[in-house]
């Protein structure tokens, strides 16, 4: 029994007998679990508790940063996902030469057939109906176009945009994630 060292309990100083080949004991004051570190010919106890601490703190190290890399591919994945998308829906854009064109047209098709509309008072209707009959084509391809021109945008606003923002949100989300995994690892 040369090799039978005396400790005590780090929990509730109880006497704790220990040998060479101890690895763990639980202490018969308290209930206490230890761990028996060897360090050379020196014998140190530590609750299971401190060994499941740092077991724990291994694991979560090693979860962060296969979290990492996952989110670091997901979040590749949703830009390369999103950038698709919006290449192929590309947003609409509201060009002013359309929105003159269409002004133009409706005046110049007023005009048109104003004087179509005069010659055929003035009783000449072989020459005027056809001119009439141009004016208003022009004056409705000008309010078909006035009436017409924000239909895409409004459609992109309502059915692509909120997919869009969706992603957007997830992108966020995962890239805040990724942060705090990256902060775990930091420590």
């Amino acid at each position: 029994m040369g090799n039978l060292i005396t400790l005590s309990c780090p929990s509730c100083g109880g006497v704790l007998e220990v040998t060479q080949n101890t690895e763990q004991l639980v202490c018969s004051y308290c209930g206490q679990r230890h761990v028996v570190k060897h360090e050379g010919t020196t014998l140190s106890l530590s609750p299971v508790l401190d060994a499941l601490n740092q077991v724990k703190a291994g694991v979560d190290r090693t979860a962060a940063e296969l979290a990492i890399v996952r989110l670091q591919k997901e979040i590749a994945e949703l830009n390369t996902n999103r950038t698709a998308f919006l290449g192929a829906n590309p947003k609409p854009v509201s060009k002013a030469s359309n929105l003159v064109f269409a002004i133009l047209a409706v005046v110049i098709g007023s005009l048109i057939a104003l004087t179509g509309l005069c010659a055929l008072m003035g009783n000449s209707l072989k020459s005027s109906l056809p001119i009439l009959l141009v004016g208003i084509i022009i004056l409705g391809a000008g309010v078909l176009g006035l009436v017409l021109r924000n239909r895409p945008a409004k459609s992109w606003e309502k059915n692509i945009e909120p997919r869009i923002k969706a992603q957007d949100a997830l992108i966020a989300k995962s890239d805040q994630e990724l942060q705090q995994f990256r902060k775990m690892v930091s420590l």
